[in-house]
């Protein structure tokens, strides 16, 4: 009977240690119809929040885990429930960002604000992107989220673009709020240096090389 009475026992803490480390672990909640780019954006989250804690976060539309640390993408009952402001109106790159209490909540209207939001934090949590082959993801124990009071991030300008070999890099061009060189190529079509693809020497030279300028080196 001792026996059984201390094998309850040690499953029973066990039991308990188990939901404290879990409690601990962060979590990701989306609305119940989450937008593709709310999804997209806790999906980035997800990836850089495991890397830092070593361990599986979940991203879930369910109620979060009361002492665990929460980041919210979007507004919901959830975010309102947790005391978190409701965001007025949002500009096609705007973010909303609310910490507190270990909680974050993440609002947007457009096609990049909440993923624009995610990068944000991260960069709060220590995480850099210095190069599309050079990022710093700091190794920690715990998430702590930040203590941030409601805020609207806005744009100084709606068209943001380098033209640097890095920001050719679509991931990196996203972490520093910048229009993507694919995007960009989608939406102005072609721009400069681009009679190759206009005029391709494989195709039009042999038949047409007076198409072509003349090297004499």
């Amino acid at each position: 009977m001792k026996n059984t009475i201390a094998s309850l026992g040690l499953v029973l803490t066990a039991l308990l240690v188990s939901l404290a480390l879990h409690a601990q672990q962060p979590q990701i909640l989306l609305t119940s119809k989450p937008s593709e780019p709310d999804s997209r954006a806790a999906q980035v989250l997800q990836f850089y929040l495991q890397k830092m804690t070593g361990k599986p976060v979940a991203i879930s539309p369910r109620t979060p885990h009361r002492s665990a640390p929460s980041v919210y993408i979007g507004y919901s009952p959830a975010a309102a429930n947790a005391g978190f402001e409701k965001p007025g109106a949002l500009g096609a790159d705007d973010f909303f960002m609310q910490g507190k209490s270990n909680a974050f909540l993440i609002a947007a209207s457009g096609d990049m604000g909440s993923e624009y939001g995610v990068y944000t934090l991260l960069e709060m949590l220590g995480c850099r992107k210095y190069s599309p082959t050079d990022s710093l993801i700091p190794t920690v124990e715990r998430i702590q989220l930040p203590e941030l009071p409601a805020r609207i991030e806005k744009p100084a300008f709606p068209y943001r673009e380098l033209w640097y070999v890095p920001a050719f890099d679509d991931a990196w061009a996203r972490w520093h709020k910048l229009k993507t060189h694919t995007a960009k190529n989608r939406e102005w079509g072609l721009f400069v240096h681009t009679f190759d693809r206009l005029c391709a020497p494989d195709k039009y030279f042999a038949e047409h090389p007076e198409y072509f300028a003349f090297n004499g080196a």
